[in-house]
């Protein structure tokens, strides 16, 4: 009687838990400055002899991370590039 008792104790506690959990969809950027300023760094940085290994734009919140990984190989020197709303409260 203990057994089925406790296992729907728990059932019930991990579905509440799963579903209590916020889920962040993915939303591309569509700021027309920001695709501007983003094109126009590329013309910069590809005459320069840079390669672009990721671009990543999406829409993101305030207090949500979003991670981009990115394989890097020891010895190479990169440069990242973060271009975002001068009008946004968290940076």
């Amino acid at each position: 009687m203990k057994k089925p008792v406790l296992l729907s104790i728990v059932l019930m506690t991990a579905f509440l838990k799963l579903s209590a959990q916020d889920v962040i969809r993915v939303q591309a950027c569509t700021n027309d400055l920001i695709t501007h300023q983003v094109d126009s760094l590329k013309q910069v940085y590809s005459k320069d002899g840079f390669v672009l290994l990721k671009e990543a734009s999406i829409t993101m919140e305030s207090e949500y991370e979003m991670p981009v990984v990115v394989p890097l190989n020891q010895g190479s020197w990169y440069q990242f590039v973060f271009i975002g709303d001068y009008t946004s409260r968290l940076i």
